[in-house]
């Protein structure tokens, strides 16, 4: 539990211990963490004035006292007439039970049944001395070193003493109070057994009592029966705290040692990794130990420089402190670890009671402070002196020089004298009229000093330079490597420590990092409080019990803030965020807020903890869960009960799009649909058992019900999705995703979409193609709540702990799409330097932009040539297939389209008009039998060449025969410049268009294009026969197969080392960077490779079931573009610099220091984004 410094206006002291930092603040006061003159570490409760005007007498407290220490924390010293009344008690290191559960998630097994058992006997103990401590929440149980604590009796209420409660109402968290004390009643020890079974269960779900769908089966025999029986609406059914320790215990301790017996067996709840919080005086001490020698020296004049006469806090400007690295580097560490705190002012202490709680600070003063007085003037005296222009007459003189002297030489022990005050000293000396010749001698033997010195600083800044940098750079390596692992539990803090390692150093490393995180789909948006939901369209409620703010995650800013006391111990918002529904603790009133405004639309006596809206937000139905109180239905707009529909232990509501009928899921799997009108049950039917094995029958209940947008289908889920005709009450077996196994589900309001959730990922399901696929993988944990948002662009995902997700839909719901693109396409080529895209399909070839993604030039349709033609034909069944257009090239400029169409021809044609260019036929001589096909085809870097390869192909069978490669020329209108028989493609130019790599029959081939003469042939035949591009570097190709393995261009050799994380690739682009590569494989991953470090970033790749056919970079290589079979462009930044602005942008926040300091410990805090 550790602190947060002072606010402005909290006190420095409190009776006789002085403050370090806020514990905690709520209704009833602030908690302080204080130390005695003993330097005791306390927790301090501050009671707020209209709470004092409540307490008892101070004799009453003292049964406070009487509280024996199991499980509890000791209460030391109270004064509750003093003018901030307070009570200290013994500080308990550790983090609050709803800490831990918000970011570890609930508590399972061993370490659930040692809290029960903890808390039990503190509320024993408490019990025992004659109080009811009235406040038992998760935010008063610390997991401690020595096990679970019970804290905080500053509203505790004596038996033999009440407590006026006034015009106050009731005393608590009213989500943990029990129904009596909501109803008006005293609080009595069964008002405690009930908060104990409400903490219990917060522990083992994560959730609020109110919103525990099927909770139970989540405790282990007997904390499940204990809890189930302390959370009895009447207190006479609970059991006292005493019979519930000892069922806990299984009856075995001696009933005089139960408290010793509780305690034994509640032990330590762990191991927890959170972050250690050891007292004040420590903290100091080590940073104090881990500083440099030098560091160590200046250390204690740094801090004495902070301390006024009277040992008062002071803030020190920072030219006081002086310039020395060793000065700077002290306060750098120091307010790192929270001691010091630097602003725009200067520099203080953050904590009041460090001189107390840190025994060298303590000493330093003992030593300092016969002086202290001396100095005080003399750093005043200095300061008045360089704020006055340095006049002679504000020097000191006589006496008061004197004693200056005498101080600076002898009267100090630990502080330094800083620049300015050398400096006044040594004017007043020099008005004086001492040493005038010496003091020149002196200064001119400084003066020549002081240039050796800067020609020294020099060169050790050249090499301080080389030594940070080679440190920067493992950092940012180090922090890069960490990254990983964070993405799943904490997105936000992954994301920008990619950031951070960039800022550090650019190295490859860092860059790989950063765009692997702007792939990450998910991002936490921030939003935090109390309890929080998410309602459907995606906003996100926060609330506690006395208000409630609706938060938009697209821009995650508070929309609207709704609030009166007590208003909100459950709150629930309408489809279209325009109404705000809450039940107060005693879940008999129901209010109806309107968002906008604020204004309270009406109320209603209706029982009830849960609430569903139809879709259209007009209506709401409310119900108690797992009861039989009634389900009522309110008409919103009228602000009147429209139906009160009683059945027995309900499970789940749902209204139908036109709030015409309800559905109801009770115990036993059953569903009824009620028409509101009539009253009538016009559909039943029995929701079968999952398929799956589940350890508690509660488990296969009815936990959601939904109509679609349409209204023709209704959605079960219990643990299985179920679609329902609703009016048949027939099952729809063949429905998309019908038996999917899943915890939670979302429908958007389109009714095109359906997202689920399993304990380990997040699925997306589009109803109107039938398609399906994840994207989320791992889920950190359970899915409580999610929702579309935004029209299905971003799905709202609220864990079981911890803050809201938004998972970013836009890949999958509104991918950038070429316009007009039809079926799909089975060939493409794209040409990266005119940013232009060939697509092929059976119907013909179309060219667009990428950047409009709009059509260019008309669609080119190719025909076979009319049978008149005294050119021979292709009829073997060797030729041909469903698509006429089997290969296809764009210039670099992309004005014109080579294409190997029907009649087995080469033709270009210009993109823009679609004139046809040229008709490229030169088959080779034929064999009886043989048939003649082409089949790639590639334009030289500078567009004014041509290869083409074919082959002679023998039925049956068609067996290749013989290939050839022709070179055509622009020169003369497309002639043939030469011929290379036994090669095919596909083709690599090198950039300069000098070399031309491609296959033979055994591997790869070199040829100069010039002359069309091999210059190499390498044999890959016992890897692959293949070759998707060259390097980025152009100076090897690449053949894919276990990984992509090089041949070097100048000689023909297959290179020892593959490319790493480069396997099953099935396309490639080079980077003009000269080092990436990116690469796309038979997964459809895409991946960005930093070819000399091996550093490999996943990308975005969604893409439903589509195959990549197009890859390649942006002239200025800062974007990556994929292209898929259905005309979806994906573009991925790959540049790290703007990566690093989205980054920023997306998480809208900056690391915090507390994640600074546990990631990059020692290293110098700043802002990254």
């Amino acid at each position: 539990m550790a602190a947060s410094p002072l606010a402005e206006g909290d006190p420095q002291r409190i009776g006789g211990y002085v403050l370090a930092g806020r514990l905690g603040a709520g209704g009833q006061g602030v908690v302080f963490e204080g130390y005695g003159p003993d330097r005791a570490r306390v927790a301090i409760k501050v009671l707020h004035a209209d709470v004092a005007m409540l307490r008892p007498m101070n004799g009453e407290v003292a049964a406070l006292l009487r509280v024996a220490p199991f499980c509890t924390a000791r209460i030391i010293e109270f004064d509750l007439d003093a003018a901030r009344p307070y009570l200290v008690s013994e500080f308990v290191p550790g983090p609050s039970l709803r800490a831990v559960v918000q970011e570890h998630g609930p508590l399972r097994g061993e370490e659930l049944y040692r809290l029960a058992v903890g808390t039990a006997t503190a509320m024993v103990a408490v019990h025992n001395a004659g109080v009811v401590h009235r406040d038992l929440k998760p935010d008063n149980v610390l997991l401690g070193p020595g096990g679970p604590r019970v804290i905080d009796f500053g509203i505790a209420r004596l038996l033999t003493g009440p407590v006026s409660s006034g015009a106050h109402g009731p005393v608590g968290t009213p989500v943990y109070m029990a129904p009596e004390v909501l109803r008006g009643s005293a609080a009595g020890q069964a008002a405690d057994v009930y908060g104990w079974a409400a903490v219990i269960l917060y522990a083992a779900t994560a959730r609020l009592p109110y919103r525990a769908h099927a909770p139970y089966a989540e405790l282990p025999e007997p904390v499940r029966s204990l809890v189930l029986s302390g959370l009895a609406e009447h207190p006479q059914d609970r059991p006292d705290s005493r019979d519930l320790l000892l069922r806990l215990l299984d009856h075995r301790p001696d009933p005089a040692r139960l408290m010793e017996a509780g305690r034994a067996a509640a032990g330590v709840i762990g191991p927890r990794d959170s972050a250690e919080d050891p007292p004040l005086g420590e903290r100091a001490e080590r940073v104090f130990r881990a500083l440099p020698p030098a560091e160590q020296a200046a250390a204690a004049g740094v801090l004495l420089r902070l301390l006024g006469p009277d040992d008062r806090l002071r803030t020190a400007p920072t030219d006081e402190l002086g310039d020395d690295p060793a000065v700077r580097a002290v306060v750098e560490a120091f307010a790192r670890a929270g001691i010091l705190t630097t602003s725009g002012d200067g520099v203080a202490i953050a904590a009041p009671a460090l001189p107390v709680a840190w025994p060298r600070l303590t000493g330093w003063l003992d030593e300092e402070r016969p002086g202290q007085a001396d100095h005080h003037r003399l750093r005043e005296a200095a300061r008045m002196w360089a704020a006055n222009g340095r006049r002679d007459a504000d020097l000191d003189q006589g006496s008061a020089l004197e004693r200056d002297n005498r101080w600076a030489a002898g009267a100090r022990r630990n502080l330094r004298l800083n620049p300015l005050e050398r400096d006044f000293l040594a004017a007043s000396s020099a008005l004086a009229g001492r040493r005038v010749r010496r003091r020149r001698l002196l200064l001119i033997t400084l003066a020549l000093l002081l240039s050796l010195t800067a020609v020294l600083a020099t060169l050790a800044e050249s090499q301080r330079r080389v030594v940070v940098a080679q440190r920067d750079e493992a950092i940012a390596r180090g922090l890069a490597a960490r990254v990983p692992s964070l993405r799943t539990l904490a997105p936000s803090t992954a994301q920008l420590l990619s950031v951070a390692a960039w800022r550090i150093s650019p190295v490859a490393e860092a860059r790989t990092s950063v765009l692997s995180s702007l792939a990450q789909p998910q991002v936490a948006l921030g939003i935090k409080g109390a309890y929080l939901a998410v309602a459907d369209h995606g906003r996100v409620l926060s609330w506690d019990s006395d208000r409630a703010e609706i938060w938009d995650p697209g821009s995650r800013t508070r929309v609207a803030t709704i609030g009166s006391p007590g208003c909100c111990t459950n709150a629930f918002l309408s489809p279209g965020a325009s109404t705000l529904l809450t039940i107060d603790a005693s879940q008999t009133v129901t209010r109806v807020y309107d968002v906008r405004s604020g204004r309270l639309l009406g109320e209603d006596s209706a029982p009830g903890n849960s609430a569903a809206f139809s879709a259209d937000g007009r209506r709401a139905a409310t119900f108690t869960y797992a009861s039989g109180r009634p389900v009522t239905v309110f008409d919103l707009t009228r602000g009147n009960r429209v139906a009160d529909v009683t059945r027995k232990n309900v499970m789940a509501v749902a209204l139908s799009p036109d709030a015409s009928t309800l559905a109801i899921a009770v115990e036993g799997r059953r569903v009824e649909l009620v028409d509101l009108a009539s009253g009538r049950t016009t559909r039943a039917f029995t929701v079968p058992e999952t398929a799956e094995e589940v350890e508690q029958a509660s488990e296969q209940e009815v936990r959601r019900l939904r109509f679609t947008a349409d209204g023709t289908t209704l959605v079960s889920n219990n643990g299985e999705l179920r679609f329902w005709d609703p009016s048949s009450g027939a099952e729809r077996v063949d429905h998309v995703g019908a038996g999917h196994i899943t915890h939670q589900f979302a429908l958007d309001a389109s009714g095109r979409w359906l997202a689920t959730a399993d304990g380990q990922s997040v699925r997306l399901w589009d109803l109107r193609t039938g398609r399906s696929t994840t994207v989320m993988s791992p889920l950190p944990q359970a899915a409580d709540e999610m929702a579309f948002a935004q029209e299905a662009r971003s799905l709202v995902i609220l864990p079981r702990t911890g803050e809201p997700l938004a998972v970013d839909l836009v890949p999958y719901t509104a991918p950038p799409r070429l316009h007009g693109m039809g079926g799909e396409a089975t060939g493409a080529a794209l040409s990266t330097r005119s940013g232009r895209i060939a697509m092929t399909a059976p119907d013909g070839i179309r060219v667009w932009d990428l950047h409009s993604r709009r059509q260019i030039g008309p669609t080119t349709v190719y025909t076979s040539p009319s049978s008149s033609s005294s050119e021979p034909k292709s009829t073997s069944a060797c030729t041909g297939g469903d698509d006429p257009f089997r290969e296809v090239d764009l210039s670099p400029d992309g004005t014109l389209l080579a294409a190997i169409t029907p009649d087995d021809a080469v033709r270009v044609s210009e993109v823009g008009t679609g004139r046809e260019v040229a008709r490229l036929v030169d088959r080779p001589a034929r064999r009886p039998g043989d048939t003649w096909g082409q089949q790639a085809v590639a334009f030289s870097p500078d567009g004014r060449t041509l290869v083409a390869s074919g082959a002679h192909r023998v039925p049956p069978g068609c067996h290749r025969a013989e290939l050839v490669t022709q070179t055509w020329t622009a020169a003369s209108g497309w002639r043939r410049a030469h011929t290379t028989p036994g090669v095919r493609g596909p083709f690599a130019f090198t950039p300069d268009g000098t070399e031309l790599v491609a296959l033979d029959n055994d591997g790869l081939v070199l040829i100069d294009p010039a002359t069309g003469r091999l210059r190499w042939r390498t044999d890959t035949s016992h890897l692959v026969i293949g070759l998707t591009g060259l390097t980025p570097d152009a100076r090897s190709a690449l053949v894919p197969a276990d990984a992509l393995h090089q041949v070097e261009l100048g000689t023909g050799r297959l290179l020892e080392s593959p490319l790493t994380g480069a396997d099953g690739v099935d396309s490639t682009a080079p980077a003009p960077d000269g080092r990436t590569l990116a690469t796309a494989d038979r997964g459809n991953r895409i991946r960005l490779l930093d070819a000399p470090t091996g550093a490999v970033s996943d990308l975005a790749f969604p893409g439903w079931d589509d195959s990549v056919l197009a890859l390649g970079f942006s002239p200025d290589g800062r974007t990556l573009h994929a292209v898929t079979s259905t005309g979806i462009v994906y573009s991925h930044i790959t540049d790290a610099e703007r990566a690093v602005e989205l980054l920023c942008a997306r998480v809208g926040r900056q690391l915090t220091r507390g994640e600074w300091e546990q990631h990059l410990p020692g290293v110098p805090y700043r802002d990254v984004c």
